[in-house]
């Protein structure tokens, strides 16, 4: 909630309000109006599923986690990701804050791969007989994974070539 209240909805209120002030769409800036939605995408939408999954889906599968430390791993790494991004593409021109969001797609990437791993033992030690809907689970885990993946290459170039803004 902390992220979607400030990255995501005061964030896009001054997008909005940068828009309606000087009337025209490419007054906010393009990379800050790209971080913003990478903060909505990762930090609102990805966290819920993240949280959503960890707690539900050990009970549908009948499967105990062994531990919550994996899980606290991967928000911690989630949200310094997360953070890393909003504050540092703005100002991707310089050379530091470049490689800090190649090091929050790394962190983001990391977080993914261990919640698809945790995710995948659960499924792992489950007892129960399969069911038809674990392949849409599964293809879910794998879509994520692949999309933690494409955010660290769209961000390698903008790293390398001193961008703020990941080309369309």
């Amino acid at each position: 909630i902390g992220i979607t209240l400030s990255f995501g909805t005061a964030w896009g209120a001054y997008i909005l309000a940068q828009i309606a002030l000087h009337q025209s769409f490419h007054a906010p800036s393009y990379a800050g109006t790209q971080a913003h939605g990478h903060a909505q995408i990762y930090g609102w939408v990805g966290l819920f599923i993240m949280g959503v999954a960890y707690f539900s889906l050990p009970k549908i599968m009948q499967a105990r986690m062994r531990s919550l430390k994996p899980a606290w791993t991967v928000f911690a790494l989630m949200l310094a990701g997360i953070l890393l991004r909003a504050i540092a593409q703005p100002l991707a021109s310089q050379p530091v804050l470049g490689g800090l969001v190649l090091a929050s797609a790394v962190l983001e990437l990391l977080a993914v791969s261990l919640f698809v791993l945790d995710l995948g033992l659960v499924f792992a030690r489950s007892q129960q007989p399969r069911q038809n809907y674990e392949w849409f689970i599964q293809a879910s885990l794998a879509a994520l994974a692949g999309m933690a993946a494409w955010n660290l290459a769209l961000v390698v170039p903008l790293w390398r070539d001193h961008s703020t803004v990941i080309p369309d």
